[in-house]
């Protein structure tokens, strides 16, 4: 086995979206040449300011993954469609295709190791799970994204047989500095002076800052021995309920909001018939209530994460609370 040395080349897939942001951010504090793709031109001149060199193309383009690929010592692949409704081609292309064609680059020109970023959402069944192990057994999907990058890591577990080396992380809500998902999403909710609770908000999960989602890529860069051809759970490792979540967050935004107490099986069923409803009528954008949005914020999900902790020496270097209190208190600041 050669002698590890830090990576001198680095490729960021999805630099564009909040993780990929924040990580390119950090990472180019530091003594390393970074490429970024991702296919949002308006986000070109964030990667100038920081000296890196920024690539727009698809991923599933075969011809431009072993392109970017060349030279590069570890590509940490976040890129993937997340949208919680979209025609299955989506997923199949960003996702499955793409995760395929940065594989079989990474094969083609030797990448020393892919840090590949999943998603526990892969473990949601409809039914409450608690502490939750990397080797559970993974029930049928229950939305195209989940099916999909279920695939995606089935096809990076395939580097086994290679010289590849590979790391997948599961990390749970990120949330922070460039989010424009969950906390943006519940804000928006929230600003109109109400916000739903199902099960008495008394749902228990996860949420992860995203710095300490950079922390445990990091780790995973430099990992060695026994964390290799793994897959860890990442989350800030401080379970709350829904109500406290939200709690802490109109303390900090200092607003005024009225919890509406809402029944979770008729509300599922409503989502249900609005999800059919769209679907016939070949409604494109993403409708007002899922299933799965309904059944994570009234379902119990926790990951444990005492893999990522004894085999990565992973911490959460952020609390739940001053991750939340510095993204509210610089809303709209970092972008």
């Amino acid at each position: 086995m050669k002698p590890y040395t830090t990576p001198k080349k680095i490729l960021i897939t999805g630099a564009t979206g909040s993780l990929g942001m924040r990580l390119t951010e950090v990472l180019s504090q530091e003594n390393i040449i970074i490429i970024a793709t991702g296919r949002n031109p308006t986000k070109k001149t964030f990667f100038e300011k920081l000296n890196i060199e920024y690539l727009i193309g698809d991923l599933s383009d075969r011809n431009f993954v072993n392109e970017i690929t060349k030279d590069v010592e570890v590509v940490i692949h976040c890129a993937a469609f997340t949208s919680p409704f979209a025609e299955w081609e989506l997923f199949e292309k960003s996702n499955i295709v793409s995760t395929q064609n940065i594989v079989n680059s990474c094969q083609l020109n030797r990448v020393r190791r892919l840090i590949h970023i999943s998603t526990p959402s892969i473990y949601f069944d409809g039914k409450a799970k608690i502490n939750i192990k990397e080797g559970d057994s993974i029930p049928e999907a229950r939305s195209f994204y989940a099916k999909s990058k279920w695939e995606a890591e089935k096809i990076v577990q395939n580097l086994k047989s290679s010289a590849v080396e590979f790391i997948i992380l599961r990390p749970r809500a990120i949330f922070g500095r460039y989010d424009s998902v969950l906390l943006p999403r519940m804000l928006k909710i929230m600003e109109k002076g109400f916000f739903p609770l199902f099960n008495n908000g008394e749902a228990l999960m996860d949420l992860t800052y995203v710095d300490n989602v950079v922390h445990a890529i990091k780790l995973s860069i430099n990992a060695r021995g026994t964390s290799l051809g793994l897959a860890f759970n990442i989350t800030n490792g401080e379970p709350k309920k829904l109500k406290e979540i939200t709690d802490m967050i109109i303390k900090i935004r200092k607003i005024e909001v009225v919890y509406r107490k809402l029944p979770f099986a008729l509300m599922y069923a409503i989502a249900a018939m609005i999800e059919v409803t769209y679907k016939m009528l070949n409604i494109k954008r993403e409708p007002p209530l899922s299933r799965y949005g309904v059944g994570v914020m009234a379902i119990d999900q926790t990951l444990n994460i005492e893999r990522a902790k004894s085999l990565l020496g992973y911490e959460p270097v952020v609390s739940l609370e001053d991750g939340l209190r510095y993204t509210l208190n610089n809303w709209g600041k970092d972008d």
